[in-house]
């Protein structure tokens, strides 16, 4: 089954380069970023990272081919969240009023 806050980790790291910074980001600890990134390396069964001095790079054959996939998927979602709260404020949809024709000339159209 697909976690999705894995690949929100993913996403993250690739994106500040370094645990630390996407922890911060993420309001999570290192160690529970680290944990998710080997989490969903294990399950995709390939290394995304090349852990080096200066942070966090993504290797060639993993990380670089799933990145821009795991990028449209995750603006996918947000813009799914948006369009939904705004449907959920919205004050949109059809009426249908019946009346006979006197009541929707003499009463109904200066209203409407």
């Amino acid at each position: 089954m697909v976690n999705l806050e894995l690949y929100r980790v993913f996403y993250t790291v690739a994106k500040c380069g370094s645990l630390t910074k996407a922890a911060e980001e993420l309001y999570i600890s290192q160690p529970a970023v680290s944990q998710a990134i080997k989490q969903l390396e294990n399950q995709l069964g390939g290394q995304l990272f090349i852990r080096t001095h200066k942070g966090m790079e993504l290797t060639e054959t993993g990380g670089k081919q799933i990145f821009s996939y795991v990028e449209k998927a995750l603006n996918l979602f947000d813009e799914a969240e948006s369009k939904y709260s705004e449907l959920k404020e919205s004050t949109t949809g059809v009426v249908r009023i019946c009346a006979p024709d006197t009541v929707s000339k003499n009463f109904l159209i200066p209203y409407i």
